[in-house]
């Protein structure tokens, strides 16, 4: 009786594992040439234009960057430039 029970068991674990991995082979089954060809291209074009919003994004914040550092350079300039003229008074009195 047990022996019996086990059978069961095991043919419909089986049942239940061609069934669970027909399913899956249907599901992950390779596209047709065109398909596949149409989806790549799709992806392709999908990346390029990541890439390009992404260069973008990196050239707006480089230039920023860029001028903010530039901003901090004439800004250090002119306080070095006023404590020159302030050392320069303060020696010559």
């Amino acid at each position: 009786m047990a022996n019996h029970h086990l059978q069961r068991a095991a043919v419909g674990g089986f049942v239940t594992g061609v069934l669970e991995g027909g399913a899956l082979g249907l599901l992950l089954a390779p596209a047709s040439g065109r398909m596949t060809r149409a989806r790549a291209n799709q992806r392709l074009r999908e990346t390029a234009e990541s890439a390009r919003e992404l260069k973008d994004r990196v050239s707006l914040r480089f230039r920023e960057t860029a001028g903010a550092a530039r901003g901090l350079k004439e800004k250090l300039g002119r306080r070095l430039q006023s404590a020159r003229r302030a050392a320069l008074g303060l020696k010559t009195s």
